[in-house]
């Protein structure tokens, strides 16, 4: 079994929803990237960081 984890940051998307300022959020899309990574990797044990993806 292979266990990875990802360690968003704040959805874009998300933050204007809620009247914030999304500057410094990454969006849904490049987000997903990291997830993609986590199940289609070969890595197992890892923390994978949603910016590092983009």
């Amino acid at each position: 079994m292979r266990v990875n984890t990802v360690s968003p940051v704040f959805v874009k998307e998300t933050m204007e929803m809620m009247g914030m300022d999304s500057s410094s959020g990454l969006s849904a899309a490049d987000t997903a990237k990291a997830y993609v990574a986590a199940i289609e990797g070969a890595m197992s044990g890892k923390t994978l960081d949603a910016p590092d993806y983009v």
